[in-house]
């Protein structure tokens, strides 16, 4: 029981200063690009300079495109203000408008994520000059297994950014630091 309120009350830390949540957040965020580090170096001393690495790496530039086009600089910039303003005059406003945001957000990069599981050969051939047939044949079908990223990292940030505007940082600065243990 003691570990589970524990826990609990990790999760639930509420970071009452500015300079808390500033201090608490780069302090996980530094965390989880020393494990951005260690995990490159655990790549690069498994494959070396391979094409089994350059695969891995070209596959991630579509999601990881889609992803930062769509979710970084709109969570920031247009969503968390917006809620915390429905929020202080009207909960179950604020409530609509992240649920609407969620579906909108999957709707969207559903369609982008089909479109490039779709167009990925046509794509990938034009942007990846220089990998032979079979690698671009790997990246190609390891681009559309990873189409599902910015789906659900996208939902996961509007998530995180409800979270966000009730103060509840070290929760949503603990994803970076997942997706790179992962």
């Amino acid at each position: 029981m003691r570990i589970q309120a524990s826990f609990k009350r990790v999760l639930h830390y509420k970071s009452e200063t500015i300079f808390g949540a500033g201090l608490l957040m780069s302090a996980l965020i530094f965390l989880g690009s020393l494990l951005g580090i260690v995990r490159n170096a655990l790549l690069a001393s498994h494959f070396g300079a391979s094409h089994s690495l350059d695969v891995y790496y070209a596959s991630f530039r579509l999601p990881d495109l889609i992803y930062n086009i769509f979710i970084i600089g709109a969570i920031s910039a247009a969503f968390i203000p917006l809620f915390n303003e429905y929020l202080s005059k009207d909960k179950d406003k604020a409530w609509q408008f992240s649920n609407f945001i969620i579906i909108f957000i999957g709707f969207l990069l559903g369609i982008f994520g089909l479109l490039i599981i779709i167009f990925a050969r046509p794509l990938l051939s034009k942007i990846l000059v220089g990998f032979n047939q079979d690698n671009l044949e790997s990246v190609i079908l390891l681009t559309k297994i990873m189409m599902i990223q910015p789906l659900l990292l996208g939902i996961s940030s509007i998530i995180s950014g409800v979270l966000k505007s009730f103060r509840l940082f070290f929760v949503t600065t603990l994803a970076p630091l997942m997706y790179n243990l992962g």
